[in-house]
């Protein structure tokens, strides 16, 4: 653990440094001011960040936010959003169940698909369709939410 410069914004977010939570979020365009810093499991992750957050004095304290996956912890809102489940706690849960759920493509599944629906063991039949999948992926379906 390490003290930041003031100004910097800090991002709990769950895994390891080299996993897919930090690698994804290190991957968006965010400023320079924003430090990732993955926290292990979900049920780690509120003592990290405390203990990270007792390194600075309360008028020195850098603003920060943790970021996880939802794991069914909450139901997810109709409008597709992050969930802030404690009001009084800058917490965010991803709206899809866990964040590999934002990595579906739907051509890759189709491709994937057809591909191998003719293979010996395969066992689901024909592909639905791009547009199938694309709206089962987008549509959020129940098993994705």
């Amino acid at each position: 653990m390490s003290v930041v410069s003031a100004g910097t914004k800090l991002v709990f977010c769950e895994g390891k440094p080299k996993g897919l939570d930090a690698t994804l979020l290190q991957s968006l365009d965010l400023s320079a001011d924003f430090v990732i810093k993955p926290s292990g499991g979900k049920r780690s992750l509120a003592v990290y960040a405390q203990v990270e957050l007792a390194q600075y004095s309360e008028d020195n304290a850098p603003s920060y936010l943790t970021f996880r996956d939802r794991d069914f912890d909450a139901e997810p809102p109709p409008s597709i959003q992050l969930i802030q489940p404690f009001s009084d706690r800058p917490v965010f849960y991803t709206h899809r169940a866990c964040i590999e759920n934002y990595l579906l493509d739907a051509q890759a599944m189709d491709a994937y698909w057809q591909e191998n629906s003719t293979a010996p063991r395969w066992q689901y039949g024909s592909s639905p369709g791009l547009a199938a999948l694309t709206d089962w992926i987008e549509g959020e379906h129940p098993t994705l939410a």
